[in-house]
């Protein structure tokens, strides 16, 4: 069912949900010397708005990435044949103001030209939503959640690049996803059974089997659809000029089409939502950078210059500063359910001073035989908050954890 869940809420809802330049057409609405009950006036609003949104329907169908964005493709066109159009003709009143036949043969270079840009970015544009679609989804059915969440992560450091992406740009990364994504698909079927069988003995080990298998068949398709994708926003970063993000948009219409705010963030295994919270706002877009992607959203901790602590339901991680990573380091990562105690103390750093921090101590060791981990920062309150909030998930963590166990037996 959780399979079932996740490609579902992929493929349908992620896919139904994002447009590519869509605007929304709202009315205003002006009342005066009304007088009524707020059920009323509530039940007025609402008719009134979803009336509106209802004739902002086909706006929004024309505009999604699943299918190609098609009213992007057809402003794009048009855009392109109106400068065929008015390009000569601004040429020939040039021309005749100067009395210089040369100002025609410009209009009508320019205008052709115009033409051949709007028509290859265009159709490159629609291209590269419908092989982006495609890979997404192809993703989420090899059922296996690191490589989806790995490949999301990566997604996301291209599109905080704001470089302008030629056509070798795009052959030389497109040519690395595709072999990538055979490496990817051939790996799996060795790696996937021996981590099934650490999990879950023999049953993991024929799960693993399985998912190794479907990963060799559509793996490779993964990486041949994100080159295919590469190479159409190098041909369109080629034919326009310009700077570009990972789904070829210019930045300057990416400043008007992005959202004014952070996506909202919502709390807990239950999805809570609270009054909108721009720090937890920017909390989330930082857990999908990290091993934390695709977990629900807890809390966080700002630690000041030694980093950040973000939390999900099952886990935390601690990012550090790091020069050579944009968002930070991941220099811990603990489950909840491998804590077994925590105490604030100060304790010792390299330069032989002392530092405030959190003492972990683990149920299980870690590889290198590490029983302990140590959260450092620099203010007492900070490590006390810390502190607080990891206990305070750990709880979370157990009574979830109770009340399906107790459903279970019911």
């Amino acid at each position: 069912m959780a399979v079932a869940r996740g490609i579902f809420k992929s493929i349908v809802v992620d896919a139904l949900l994002r447009c590519e330049e869509a605007s929304l057409a709202l009315p205003g609405i002006s009342i005066q010397n009304y007088l009524s009950t707020s059920t009323q006036v509530t039940t007025y609003m609402m008719a009134h708005y979803l009336s509106a949104l209802k004739s902002n329907v086909p706006q929004l169908i024309g505009s999604l990435a699943v299918f190609g964005n098609p009213l992007g493709l057809i402003r794009g066109l048009g855009d392109g044949v109106s400068d065929f159009v008015s390009e000569p003709i601004k040429g020939l009143q040039k021309s005749l103001e100067e009395l210089d036949p040369t100002f025609v043969f410009d209009g009508v270079a320019r205008g052709t030209g115009s033409l051949a840009r709007a028509t290859v970015g265009s159709v490159a544009d629609s291209a590269s939503l419908l092989t982006q679609t495609l890979s997404k989804n192809m993703a989420v059915l090899t059922l296996d959640r690191k490589y989806a969440h790995k490949r999301d992560r990566t997604s996301l450091r291209e599109s905080s690049d704001g470089s302008a992406p030629t056509l070798m740009d795009g052959l030389g990364s497109g040519s690395a996803k595709l072999i990538k994504g055979v490496y990817d698909g051939v790996s799996g079927v060795v790696s996937a059974p021996l981590r099934g069988a650490e999990k879950a003995g023999a049953e993991g080990f024929a799960k693993g089997i399985g998912k190794g298998l479907l990963g060799l068949v559509v793996k490779p398709v993964v990486g041949l659809s994100d080159a295919a994708t590469d190479i159409m926003i190098g041909v369109k970063g080629s034919v326009e000029g310009g700077t570009y993000n990972v789904i070829g948009k210019k930045a300057e219409s990416m400043k008007r089409a992005n959202h004014i705010r952070s996506r909202r963030a919502f709390y807990g295994k239950q999805r809570m939502m609270k009054g909108f919270n721009q720090q937890d706002a920017a909390a989330v877009q930082l857990m999908t950078t990290t091993r934390l992607a695709g977990e629900h959203f807890l809390s966080f901790v700002d630690m000041g210059n030694a980093g950040v602590l973000l939390l999900s339901v099952r886990r935390f991680v601690v990012l550090t500063p790091d020069v050579n990573t944009p968002f930070g380091k991941e220099s811990i990562c603990v489950k909840y359910k491998n804590i077994s105690k925590m105490d604030v103390r100060r304790v010792p750093t390299p330069d032989e001073s002392l530092q405030w921090g959190v003492v972990v101590l683990l149920r299980n060791p870690r590889g290198d035989g590490s029983e302990v981990e140590v959260i450092t920062c620099q203010h007492e309150e900070v490590a006390y908050e810390i502190h607080s909030k990891v206990v305070a998930a750990c709880k979370e963590k157990s009574l979830t954890t109770k009340k399906l166990s107790s459903k279970s037996k019911k």
